[in-house]
């Protein structure tokens, strides 16, 4: 499995999670949709990213507990949907 690399602190980063929830915001005509990955954290600064989506499982189809989706973390396509985030308080902080 290809490992990240910090550019800023130049480690490879760990693996803290599989199987971590995201999910894109209904936006538009698009749907909520969840996906799973792999979150790694970086050991120096402490910065996380989400790799390795697998197939998405639409809102409407998937079989996710509703604690799972209050649990998933929201993300976007692009800098300017950020404020779709803002209207989903009940995502989590990195930990």
């Amino acid at each position: 499995m290809p490992a990240p690399i910090c550019l800023t602190c130049r480690v490879v980063m760990r693996c803290v999670e599989n199987e971590c929830l995201v999910n894109d915001p209904r936006y538009g005509h698009f749907p909520r949709t969840f996906y799973f990955g792999d979150r790694f954290r970086c050991p120096g600064c402490r910065h996380e990213i989400v790799t390795g989506f697998g197939t998405a499982m639409e809102d409407h189809d998937s079989k996710l507990s509703d604690e799972q989706k209050k649990t998933s973390r929201y993300f976007v396509h692009n800098v300017a949907d950020l404020p779709l985030i803002a209207q989903h308080p009940h995502t989590p902080e990195p930990v």
